[in-house]
């Protein structure tokens, strides 16, 4: 009797690389890298180049968290990017360390 598994189809795929911060425990084994860095809100807008950056030899395209625009980011010192790689698609999404807002 063989199980029923369950894969995920390539748009969920592309949803969890480009939107979801967290990627789904299915897809993770089949990444290529995945991993979280923290870095100073400075420093990701001062090595960004028309959207991309370019981290250990990878450019990735960088996608924002959903509720966290550039404008948003830039409220904070320090911001979360989670790298993910998967074949030829390679992305950075960034969210803001919540602690790190600054004071207006």
């Amino acid at each position: 009797m063989s199980a029923n598994i369950l894969l995920p189809s390539k748009l969920t795929i592309r949803d969890d690389l480009t939107e979801c911060f967290h990627v789904s425990s299915l897809l993770v084994p089949s990444l290529d890298k995945y991993y979280v860095l923290h870095w100073e809100s400075k420093h990701l807008f001062s090595v960004m180049i028309n959207g991309t950056i370019e981290h250990d030899g990878i450019i990735y395209q960088v996608c924002y968290h959903p509720k966290h625009g550039p404008a948003e980011l830039k409220k904070y010192t320090q911001v979360k990017i989670s790298f993910r790689k998967l074949g030829n698609m390679a992305y950075a999404v960034i969210r803001p360390i919540h602690e790190t807002r600054i004071s207006e």
